[in-house]
């Protein structure tokens, strides 16, 4: 039961609040926010062109997010920035999908946010 808790869309809410694409070097960089009720440990985050339904993941390396303050969890209201290498993803300038799904480590346990995924367009200049 209290894992369901945690599954519930108001519970942890991840959301971009910035981000620059760059084509040129294949970079992209993020800032994503919590304005959830709880903290979210651990996303997801993929990346594809706008017509592809299934994205790759792009944060293989390290999935977990860690607030300003260096501790582990983003806790609401906190921000987390990271740069990734997007590689032969970005094979143009133009439009792209991020998506970005929440995930919560409880009792050694990934609980992933199924409910919780965003999409959101962005631009690759």
């Amino acid at each position: 039961l209290f894992s369901y808790f945690f599954l519930r869309p108001q519970s942890v809410i991840l959301i971009l609040q910035d981000y620059a694409c760059s084509y040129s070097t294949k970079q992209l960089n993020i800032t994503i926010s919590n304005k959830g009720l709880f903290k979210a440990t651990a996303a997801y985050i993929r990346f594809g062109n706008e017509s592809q339904k299934i994205r790759q993941q792009i944060n293989n390396q390290s999935f977990l997010m860690y607030d300003p303050e260096n501790t582990l969890g983003l806790s609401p209201g906190k921000s987390f920035n990271s740069t990734y290498e997007l590689g032969n993803l970005v094979n143009s300038p133009g439009e792209y999908n991020l998506e970005i799904q929440p995930v919560v480590i409880k009792n050694k346990q990934l609980i992933v946010c199924e409910k919780g995924i965003i999409v959101q367009p962005i631009q690759c200049v």
